[in-house]
């Protein structure tokens, strides 16, 4: 991923968007539209369990053969934002996807490929530092930049197995790679990779569900300086500020290793649809100090591990016709994690007449716990061009967070909030000589209910990213955002064009050193 490289991907990216920006203004509109670039969030409201992980409820979708190829490009500019966010993002995407039946049998596959630059970063060595995990290398130097690049494969199929049985497979691959571009350089390799099989049973008004998920992560992190006889100092960090020790190297290695594995139950009956879920995950970091240790894990320190749980329940009652729909929603969702630290030394063991360095273990303590509550409440309402073409319509979304965090230290320190968040977006769609026009717009609130931070360590890193990012996550924060889609048909091909442009304004008065964010993207493609 070098700067000429980079440059010629942005040269050719923007040509081909300007490309089809062209053809989408200049082509000649049919006279009827079928359906809409929206259809896939018309069909996830008409059919909620679509979103519950089962691929099996994917054969029960109408018959659609329905493709989508799309360029898109974002970019995130301003103050507003956590500690450890870049002051500028800017983003471009590929995304390829089909749906297609095969008699009975439904195939989808879709294809993702993004490429970023984040600017002016600090403190963090790792792909993603709001990975819910509070393990992970920190330094003290700021105004960095990270590029990462990322493809992402997904595929389901849904066949049926008897008469009122049917059986689903799901499966994705994530491969990431980013880098920073200075001392000290960390070089991350990030994949993940999942697969879920699920069945459903359907008898009568009754459809029963059931799914299972096993997922694994690996973070695999080369960190390098690379200034002659120059070293930089690394901070293992564990949590709230806290970190375990600190050393000076002119390198060092990390990887992360998690595993997942979840189950959820599906029960629809005419107009409700109940979904519960569970998941448990056990995570393993290791550490590295030397070049000779490089791809040998095996000899490497283990100095935390991670493991949790998570249960959510929700309820969805929904009412169609075939002029519109309206859909109620309620939800909950709780998890918990704890952190524990392990205690090591490294000593010398003859093994098989050789004498090697191991990490030796003499304690463990669990040390870190993170609890977090969910509940949320949503209606929409929508009238209906036709049944896959939205004409009108709103959501309202109510959504309440408790959160607490605490490190069993000398002291303990705690750090805990709830908030309440307040949303509400509407849409209207119409047609104009022959093309099809849709705007949308919202508006969101953040309101802080308490909030309490207590024996929090006097450090670089609570001073420079847990408190200002407490200060982000509880301040009044109003969100505003508008979007526009415009598309038009080929009369010569079953192929709609279609452009979308959003933009996002988000401020807050309590943070005046850093009032706003601004969000912009472009999108344009066609699907089929």
């Amino acid at each position: 991923m070098s700067t000429k490289h980079t440059y010629i991907k942005a040269l050719l990216t923007g040509s081909l968007i300007g490309f089809l920006l062209l053809w989408s203004a200049t082509i000649q509109a049919g006279d009827t539209i079928a359906f809409t670039r929206h259809y896939q969030s018309v069909l996830n409201d008409q059919m909620p369990v679509l979103s519950s992980g089962n691929a099996s409820a994917w054969r029960l979708i109408p018959k659609l053969d329905l493709g989508l190829a799309a360029l898109g490009y974002t970019q995130q500019q301003g103050g507003l934002k956590r500690s450890l966010e870049g002051s500028s993002y800017h983003q471009r995407e590929l995304l390829i996807q089909q749906h297609h039946f095969l008699k009975n049998t439904l195939v989808y596959g879709a294809f993702n490929y993004s490429n970023s630059t984040e600017t002016e970063v600090n403190y963090f060595t790792v792909n993603d530092p709001y990975r819910d995990t509070p393990y992970f290398y920190g330094d003290t130097l700021t105004g960095g930049r990270y590029k990462r690049e990322a493809f992402h494969l997904k595929g389901i199929i849904a066949i049926p197995l008897a008469q009122r049985w049917d059986f689903g497979l799901a499966s994705s691959y994530f491969m990431g790679l980013s880098y920073q571009d200075y001392d000290p350089r960390a070089n991350n390799t990030v994949s993940r990779f999942s697969l879920s099989p699920g069945v459903n049973y359907r008898t009568g008004n009754w459809k029963i569900g059931t799914h299972l998920n096993y997922s694994y992560y690996n973070e695999d992190i080369t960190i390098k300086v690379i200034e002659a006889n120059s070293t930089a100092r690394f901070y293992s960090l564990s949590g709230l500020g806290h970190s375990n020790e600190f050393f000076d190297a002119g390198g060092t290695y990390r990887l992360y290793q998690r595993h997942t594995g979840a189950m959820g139950i599906q029960i629809q009956n005419k107009h409700h649809v109940l979904e519960l879920s569970s998941e448990l995950f056990s995570e393993q970091i290791k550490d590295g100090r030397g070049a000779q240790n490089k791809g040998d894990w095996q000899s490497i320190k283990t100095p935390f591990t991670l493991a949790g749980h998570l249960f959510s329940v929700k309820e969805t009652y929904q009412r169609q016709s075939t002029t519109g729909y309206q859909k109620l929603s309620a939800g909950l969702t709780s998890s918990r994690q704890t952190g524990t630290e392990i205690f090591q030394r490294l000593e010398s063991k003859a093994i098989n007449n050789t004498t090697r360095n191991h990490w030796i273990t003499y304690a463990e303590l669990d040390k870190y716990h993170h609890h977090q509550t969910t509940a949320q409440l949503a209606y929409a309402w929508y009238k209906l061009q036709s049944e896959w073409i939205r004409q009108w319509g709103y959501h309202v979304q109510a959504k309440y967070t408790h959160d607490s965090e605490k490190i069993q230290e000398a002291d303990v320190t705690r750090k805990q909030y709830q908030n309440l968040y307040l949303s509400a977006e509407a849409e209207r769609s119409l047609a104009i000589k022959k093309a099809w026009f849709t705007i949308k717009g919202g508006l969101g609130y953040n309101l802080n209910l308490h909030k309490q931070i207590a024996n929090l360590p006097v450090t670089f890193f609570s001073r420079n990213s847990i408190i200002p990012d407490f200060d982000y996550t509880t301040a009044k924060r109003f969100t505003g955002h508008l979007s526009a889609t415009y598309e038009r048909e080929i009369t010569s091909a079953n192929i709609r064009c279609f452009t979308t442009g959003a933009y996002q304004l988000c401020s807050s008065n309590d943070l005046p050193q850093c009032p706003q964010r601004h969000w912009f993207n472009l999108t344009v493609g066609f699907f089929w």
